[in-house]
């Protein structure tokens, strides 16, 4: 996510346009995945000029305003969802990275459909409009069907493209131990 979120900035500078308000978008279902997160790129996407804001179940609707003045938005299903509901398509022309963090959530019964409607809203928005692209990037370490996955996030004009790490691309392999012990009853 981070190395995309280097291109967008690497090809701004080439055309010599700012990223904008909103450009990069990241969802993670965990107000505490959100808070990691906030905390490490607000440090790190600094030092390129980018602005990083958190907007999840803490965040007043006065804050969100002001937050979504940023270049990268960290948040929350459920409040992304609150906040684009009330936005205007032209909205969805700022984003051009949507990250998608634990996309297996999907299959989550109660979380899954918000993160559905997000992502087709946008997918919706972009189809609409002759300014945007956005690229989606969703990541996950326990996704059965993440060919379906890629298929549904891509379109006709450009395909998604889906990778599948083993286990030797740990840095630390993973082991697995069955320990067993009498039964006494």
């Amino acid at each position: 996510m981070e190395l995309a979120i280097a291109r967008l900035v690497i090809q701004s500078r080439r055309t010599n346009v700012p990223v904008s308000p909103c450009s990069v978008v990241y969802i993670a279902p965990m107000k505490s995945l959100c808070a990691e997160k906030f905390s490490d790129w607000s440090k790190k996407l600094s030092s390129i000029g980018l602005t990083v804001s958190e907007v999840t179940g803490d965040t007043s609707e006065s804050e969100i305003s002001n937050n979504l003045n940023s270049n990268v938005l960290v948040t929350t299903p459920e409040k992304w969802d609150h906040v684009t509901r009330s936005m205007d398509r032209s909205f969805f022309d700022n984003i051009k990275l949507y990250l998608i963090d634990e996309i297996h959530m999907l299959s989550d019964l109660a979380r899954g459909p918000t993160m559905e409607v997000l992502i087709a809203r946008t997918k919706a928005a972009n189809q609409l409009s002759k300014l945007s692209h956005t690229r989606f990037i969703a990541v996950s370490a326990t996704c059965p069907n993440i060919n379906d996955i890629a298929q549904w996030l891509g379109t006709p004009n450009m395909p998604a493209v889906s990778y599948n790490f083993d286990s030797s691309y740990r840095p630390v392999p993973l082991e697995l131990i069955v320990l067993g012990y009498p039964d006494n009853g």
